[in-house]
């Protein structure tokens, strides 16, 4: 098996890096290689070029929200997994859709 390609995205760096050492751990432990893409914010994520297996994403962020990123992911054709990290319990309805593989909150792993 390849590495597999993870991205983290979103707007509090804190965050993305507890999420990167908590997939780090978990991976290691599993003996899977992980190459990892850190993104601050949705647009950035949709700009990106390289092939990402899982997409962990925030709902709420600044430029672009989660659920956009979703949106063109979905209209790019790119089939990535996505696993939404929030704790906007509230919008668990509104998280699913083609792609969507789960949603976690953020006290279940920080």
């Amino acid at each position: 098996m390849g590495k597999l390609n993870i991205a983290i995205c979103d707007d509090n760096m804190n965050v993305r890096e507890q999420v990167k050492n908590f997939l780090n751990d978990f991976f290691q432990h599993k003996q899977i290689d992980v190459i990892y893409h850190l993104f601050e914010d949705g647009y950035d994520l949709i700009q990106n070029k390289q092939s990402l297996d899982i997409i962990i994403l925030d709902i709420e962020m600044n430029k672009c929200n989660g659920f956009e990123v979703r949106d063109a992911l979905f209209s790019q054709r790119i089939n990535s997994r996505i696993i939404y990290l929030s704790d906007y319990k509230d919008r668990l309805q509104d998280a699913f859709g083609k792609n969507v593989y789960g949603f976690v909150s953020r006290d279940s792993i920080l």
